[in-house]
């Protein structure tokens, strides 16, 4: 996944993704073209922001100045009640890298601290993976049954801990 950083002038004369193309001036289809749809003080005519839904994009300038705010409304009816504690389990696999490997299997499992198996993703609720006790984003391992695949340049360094979590919702 890709993600834009805007410099702070940019954020002040940045559009707003276009409705129709979903372009702006600077990312999106047709590799950083502009939108070409007429545009009224700098937003689309459609009045809708692609990007977030909202009947008025948030780079259209506000027409005039916000009301007062009233009271709240009455509070709504109660939900049902919980009927019992939803039950979970939480295992954990730890290995430590060598510096070299981006491929882990339960045979690389250090047993003292938790269990040896990598768990296939279908027998879990939700897997997340640590490194040196920062939680990685999904695109950077591939977890399959009895692996562990780093999906990153360069291995961590010798003697970082790797901890996959792996969270059971019974």
């Amino acid at each position: 996944m890709h993600f834009h950083i805007y410099s702070k002038s940019q954020i002040k004369e940045a559009p707003c993704m276009c409705f129709y193309c979903r372009r702006d001036k600077f990312h999106g289809k047709g590799k950083g073209r502009p939108c070409t749809h007429k545009r009224e003080n700098n937003c689309c005519p459609c009045s809708r922001c692609y990007s977030c839904s909202n009947s008025r994009p948030p780079c259209c300038p506000v027409l005039g100045p916000q009301g007062p705010r009233s009271l709240p409304g009455p509070q709504g009816p109660p939900g049902p009640p919980i009927s019992r504690p939803i039950q979970t389990t939480s295992l954990l696999y730890f290995t430590f890298s060598d510096g070299q490997n981006l491929v882990y299997t339960n045979s690389d499992g250090f047993g003292k601290y938790g269990i040896t198996e990598i768990l296939s993703p279908n027998e879990v609720s939700y897997i997340n993976l640590f490194i040196n006790g920062i939680l990685q984003p999904q695109s950077n391992y591939q977890v399959e049954n009895g692996k562990l695949t780093l999906l990153v340049d360069k291995a961590p360094s010798e003697g970082v801990p790797i901890t996959l979590q792996f969270i059971i919702i019974n």
